[in-house]
């Protein structure tokens, strides 16, 4: 479900088109799902939630500097 909730930002925040939901289940979906599988795996060995959190906004900080 959580997955799911990305297509607001990959609709630019804009009106939800067929268009939009088809191209997100076709391109995104899948990898955003495997990632929460990965962030579930990581709190799991781990045993807080402190280490998938650190992993994810490394992963975000790392995708805004990538937009030079």
């Amino acid at each position: 479900i959580f997955a799911v909730m990305h297509i607001f930002s990959y609709a630019q925040w804009g009106t939800i088109t067929v268009g939009h939901i088809v191209s997100f289940a076709t391109s995104n979906l899948i990898g955003l799902v495997v990632t929460g599988c990965f962030f579930q795996f990581l709190k799991d060995k781990s045993r807080t939630i402190w280490i998938p959190v650190l992993v994810h906004v490394i992963l975000n900080y790392s995708a805004v500097l990538s937009y030079n």
